[in-house]
């Protein structure tokens, strides 16, 4: 029927959002069950948590959520998923630049996105550079006055958070065991973004290098441990403008073949080594990767 044609066309959505990232599926399954699928029937979650421990008025989605791992693993790409998926602007506040040393200045910077927010209705709100509310490890004293201030203002806003609202709260981190404990226990989902395994940067590669044999894009997928879903965009990148630069000049490799061959993308990838750009450090483990 209607509804089943319409569950259907919602799913094919679905499937082509996330396509866009490689190792994705624990990350979807956890963010469809919490936030998603809530919000798209919640009547649904709504009957299944009347009859176990729901409080009355009590939103059956996640309301704020915490992105932690190392840079170029698709938080950010995740969060516009999220929010093209549930069809809501996609408000993105740095906050790098909203922490001032100045007296007042971040509760009214933090104050102005949270009141926009709460204007436009349904929203998605990414807050980035989270870490800059991380102690700080040079100051003797621990936190800076300025961060504090910023810091206590968020946690009100957190606090104050409406839940009758239907503004989502996504917040990502670098470094998540240097944030405040105050502020990570606000969150009532956290995420991981780890590096990729070899897998995973497999799958990276059979995207942005589709033209290799199978066993090439394993080959560079083994060579590439430590490295994040940018870093491969980034190599391919790099090798693609090498061989059309190539080209164009007419160098004899290039006769006859009119993609890069996998020599092109070991070679870049050996340079973004050499060059200390490759990887964030940590445990290569299964997540999704930023391929947009």
């Amino acid at each position: 029927g209607g509804e089943a044609g319409e569950a259907a066309a919602s799913d094919a959505r679905c499937d082509a959002e996330w396509g866009s990232l490689a190792g994705s599926s624990e990350v979807r399954a956890a963010l469809e069950e919490s936030l998603v699928l809530p919000l798209r029937h919640p009547e649904v979650y709504s009957e299944v948590m009347r009859g176990t421990r729901r409080k009355e008025g009590e939103p059956p989605h996640a309301r704020s959520i915490l992105f932690e791992g190392p840079p170029g693993c698709g938080k950010t790409s995740t969060a516009r998923i999220l929010a093209k998926l549930l069809g809501r602007p996609f408000l993105v506040l740095p906050l790098e630049s909203v922490v001032s040393k100045w007296y007042g200045e971040a509760e009214r910077n933090l104050a102005a996105v949270f009141d926009a927010a709460a204007e436009m209705g349904e929203s998605v709100i990414f807050m980035d550079e989270i870490d800059a509310l991380a102690t700080s490890r040079d100051a003797p004293g621990g936190m800076h006055e300025a961060t504090r201030r910023s810091l206590s203002v968020l946690l009100r806003r957190l606090d104050g958070f409406d839940p009758n609202a239907s503004t989502v709260l996504i917040a990502a981190t670098n470094r998540p065991q240097d944030l405040d404990a105050a502020l990570t226990s606000r969150f009532e989902l956290a995420v991981r973004f780890p590096l990729p395994d070899a897998s995973t940067r497999e799958a990276i590669l059979q995207l942005y290098a589709a033209h290799l044999p199978p066993a090439d894009q394993r080959a560079l997928a083994a060579a590439s441990d430590g490295a994040s879903g940018r870093d491969l965009r980034d190599v391919c990148e790099a090798a693609e403008r090498k061989w059309a630069a190539k080209r164009v000049r007419q160098e004899g490799a290039t006769k006859g073949k009119a993609l890069p061959p996998a020599t092109e993308y070991s070679e870049a990838l050996s340079q973004r080594r050499a060059r200390g750009l490759l990887g964030a450090g940590g445990t290569a483990a299964q997540g999704p990767m930023n391929l947009a």
